[in-house]
This record gives C-alpha cells, sequence and structure tokens, in this order.
C-alpha cells in the first residue's frame, strides 16, 4: 500500500471514530461537575 493509500484508509476509521464520539456527548445526560483533590503534607523528610 502507499503511504496516501495508508492515510486514507485511517482517515475513514477516523471520521467514524469521531461521528460516533460526538453523537454520544450530544445525546449523553447532563451530569454535575464535580472535582475532587486530595492532598497529603508529608515530606520525604517526614517518614523516619
Amino acid at each position: 500500500m502507499h503511504k496516501t493509500m495508508q492515510i486514507l484508509h485511517w482517515s475513514k476509521y477516523l471520521v467514524v471514530a469521531a461521528s460516533v464520539f460526538f453523537a454520544s456527548v450530544a445525546v449523553a445526560d447532563p451530569k454535575p461537575n464535580i472535582v475532587l483533590i486530595l492532598s497529603e503534607d508529608m515530606g520525604f523528610s517526614d517518614i523516619g
């Protein structure tokens, strides 16, 4: 296969995957945006 044929071959799959992704995002129920951040204050010298 030539390089351009390979690019065209994979671009078809990319277009289909992007279409499915954006269609599922458009149909999805809105969910709350929750961000949980955990941190600790123990440094390397605090271990022992």
